[in-house]
């Protein structure tokens, strides 16, 4: 009987001491290490004011309204075009809208945008929006200047032809493009009659 007790002893003692092999060590090991799996893209929220926007849309941050109180400016898509838009499709259709929700949308239609805070342009205490937007077709966009007067949104001045010749144009490029200076607004326009599309400064009408 206490031969048997004894080779028990042994074989449990052997199998506490079994060596994982090498193979099975690089495995655990990878899957220790493995990066996880990326979560889709999830909605974010403002902290500053509640509502929520995609966390990949265009924003912005400024006092747009001129409370006091910093808003977040985004664009969203509110209307998925299809087809052609140039051959009888629809073209999406884009709104800019606030965190602080007493603040209307401003609907700026087809097509992308891209959103500028340019402060104050017209010395009202409130941030004004510049929107840098292609058009539905070809290579010529559009720089509009939004503020916010009387309870809604106006367009500050005439909008400004931007042609690109299908290249990007950069960011701090369509910032310059609207300024303020000694107090008086302008803006920099293409020269039609230069074939580089010589920038030219001049005054601004408010509308």
């Amino acid at each position: 009987m206490k031969h048997h007790l004894c080779g028990l002893f042994v074989a449990l003692l052997a199998a506490c001491n079994t060596v994982t092999p090498p193979e099975e060590h690089a495995a655990q090991d990878s899957l220790a290490t493995a990066a996880p799996v990326a979560a889709p893209v999830a909605m974010v929220t403002d902290t500053a004011e509640g509502p929520r926007f995609p966390a990949d849309s265009n924003t912005i941050i400024g006092d747009f309204n001129g409370d006091g109180h910093t808003e977040s400016a985004f664009v969203v898509r509110t209307k998925e075009g299809h087809g052609n838009p140039v051959e009888d499709g629809v073209p999406d259709e884009y709104a800019i809208q606030f965190s602080d929700t007493l603040l209307p949308p401003i609907n700026i239609g087809c097509c992308e945008a891209r959103l500028f805070n340019n402060s104050d342009l017209n010395k009202d205490d409130a941030d004004d929006i510049l929107v840098f937007q292609a058009p539905m077709n070809g290579n010529t966009h559009w720089l509009n200047t939004w503020t916010f007067k009387s309870h809604r949104w106006k367009e500050l001045m005439e909008p400004i032809v931007v042609p690109t010749g299908g290249d990007y144009v950069e960011d701090e490029d369509v910032r310059k493009r609207v300024f303020l200076e000694n107090d008086t607004l302008y803006f920099l326009d293409i020269d039609p009659n230069d074939e580089h599309w010589k920038l030219l400064k001049k005054k601004a009408v408010l509308r």
